[in-house]
């Protein structure tokens, strides 16, 4: 194969910058994303959960306690919002806030053990992912796809 002479247009094979598969692209992944959504909320229906609250309950099982503030900004959401999320999980009495020791204006939300049952009874949306999706693909496809959709958000300006 020859390759492109310098200061010569780079054949479309070798060209990295292609963007005209682009809104095809977006346009799979947005539905996807959509698909991805109704699957977690009827799957999350029966434990009562939305897809926030069990995102929020999956952050505090790594951690029991974690500040408000903190918890917003892992759920790219503003305080107000994380604020009425953990009102809601705190009056199904599957979270508790604390006073935060190192900032007395803030509050840490701690899972509580009602939490912690609920979220482990609720851990199977990821294996009837698992089963769903991810056995239509070798696991090296898997890997690749994982690889190149991290690569994709980190590629997001913001």
């Amino acid at each position: 194969m020859v390759a492109d002479a310098p200061n010569q247009p780079a054949s479309s094979a070798s060209r990295t910058n292609d963007n005209t598969a682009a809104p095809e692209i977006f346009d799979a992944i947005n539905g996807l994303a959509r698909r991805l959504n109704q699957f977690e909320s009827r799957t999350l229906r029966e434990s009562g959960l939305t897809p926030a609250q069990f995102f929020v309950l999956s952050l505090l099982v790594s951690e029991d306690c974690r500040p408000l503030s903190e918890l917003a900004e892992l759920c790219l959401c503003a305080r107000p919002t994380m604020s009425g999320i953990a009102d809601t999980l705190e009056r199904k009495d599957l979270v508790r806030r604390m006073p935060n020791p190192s900032d007395r204006r803030g509050a840490l939300i701690c899972l509580t053990d009602q939490g912690r049952t609920l979220f482990a009874a609720t851990t199977s949306l990821n294996e009837m992912f698992g089963s769903c999706c991810c056995e239509l693909l070798p696991a090296e496809e898997m890997s690749e796809l994982g690889r190149l959709l991290a690569k994709l958000g980190e590629s997001l300006p913001f």
